[in-house]
């Protein structure tokens, strides 16, 4: 499921899903949510909140989009990834740009 910048402002965002897959008999664990980099950037502190929720319901947390202008490997060492998805753009400029491969 994707998680809209919007969406994860919500500070009852994760108390909302868990509703609705409780009404339907669907358990935590068996879904994965995928948050952009831009999502977190705008309330970081938010953003940890709801998906440390998540965490501890037993879903599967994805970043989507890593490396598509707010870079920063400090999202990665704060939030409890399970998978990342790095973007393509990113990767295809580490062998052409030096400013690259500072991030």
């Amino acid at each position: 499921m994707n998680i809209s910048p919007v969406q994860l402002k919500d500070p009852w965002l994760s108390q909302k899903v868990l509703a609705v897959l409780a009404k339907h008999g669907f358990a935590p664990q068996r879904l994965a949510i995928e948050i952009t980099e831009n999502a977190i950037i705008s309330d970081a502190d938010n953003a940890k909140r709801t998906i440390e929720s998540f965490k501890n319901q037993g879903m599967r947390i994805g970043l989507d989009h890593f490396g598509t202008g707010y870079s920063t490997l400090h999202h990665l060492r704060i939030l409890p990834f399970d998978k990342i998805k790095i973007d393509r753009s990113f990767v295809m400029s580490l062998d052409t740009d030096p400013e690259a491969l500072k991030s």
